[in-house]
């Protein structure tokens, strides 16, 4: 599940003066795929500009979400950063993850008017149960607003295993055959063993 992302880094300092936009039509999320992106270059989602930002190797905050280069899928992929140029998971639909991971560059104030012009009854929900906002990546790859707050959960596209955060603490699910999983829909099923790809 974890491997240095090769060449990643390079260039990204060029590439990091320029935002990526990356705006749905409807503007409820970001898409993330543009076919512009560079595969040498990093990126965050900026959910209050609703767009993608290159990053320099050097802000890549561990454990913080970012979308980087895959060669294996041959594309850019959401994955958690690990720390020394690594990175987690390649994340797929249904994947949640905590807004705060984002690396979001804003004020609380502009965070809170950003889901409450987006999402206002999820503002409202989250407001009431004191909770952080998460957001979770739906089928076309494009981050929304989670309904239920969430630490995190995780479903890997190269391994078909999927893992949940409680606090700190992180627990791979699994089900009475193994570890692996397939998504139908809006549910996950149990699957046999995923074949592993090679590179990353």
């Amino acid at each position: 599940e974890t491997a240095a992302e090769k060449g990643a880094e390079k260039g990204a300092d060029k590439g990091a003066e320029k935002g990526t936009d990356a705006a749905a039509a409807d503007g409820k999320a970001a898409a993330a795929g543009p076919q512009r992106l560079d595969p040498a270059v990093v990126y965050r989602f900026d959910p209050i500009q609703m767009r993608l930002v290159a990053v320099r190797p050097a802000e890549i905050k561990r454990d913080h979400v970012y979308y980087r280069y895959s060669a294996a899928r041959n594309r850019h992929v959401w994955s958690k950063a690990a720390g020394q140029g690594r990175f987690l998971y390649r994340m797929g639909p249904g994947s949640v993850q905590p807004a705060q991971l984002f690396d979001i560059r804003a004020t609380d104030e502009e965070k809170r008017k950003a889901l409450e012009s987006r999402a206002p009854m999820l503002a409202k929900l989250y407001a009431s149960q004191g909770a952080q906002p998460a957001l979770r990546l739906d089928d076309s790859d494009r981050w929304t607003v989670a309904i239920v707050p969430s630490d995190g959960s995780v479903f890997d596209l190269e391994t078909g295993r999927r893992f949940e955060w409680h606090g700190d603490r992180v627990v791979e699910v699994v089900h009475s055959g193994g570890n692996n999983w397939a998504r139908r829909g809006d549910r996950y099923t149990p699957a046999a063993a995923a074949p592993v790809a090679v590179g990353w």
